[in-house]
């Protein structure tokens, strides 16, 4: 769903409608606790599995899982209520 927000598209109306979205989604990723940003821009933006992500973080691949799990949340409901 983020990727498919950086694809160019020929409407006007349509692209500022997706300027404005990324910008919201900016917007509301950096309002998550700092654990849980971080896991989701490695996964998300710098494509790390989780156990890469484990090895940077240098914790469980269970935690991992259990921030970007509660970080996406998050983001679920910082960016409805932004929007």
């Amino acid at each position: 769903e983020i990727k498919s927000l950086n694809q160019k598209t020929h409407d006007p109306y349509e692209e500022t409608n997706k300027k404005q979205s990324l910008n919201i989604l900016k917007t509301s990723i950096s309002k998550l606790p700092e654990k849980q940003r971080t896991v989701l821009v490695l996964k998300e933006y710098n494509e790390l599995t989780f156990e890469e992500i484990a090895d940077v973080i240098r914790c469980p691949v269970s935690t991992v899982k259990s921030r970007l799990y509660k970080g996406l949340e998050n983001l679920k409901q910082i960016y409805n209520s932004s929007n």
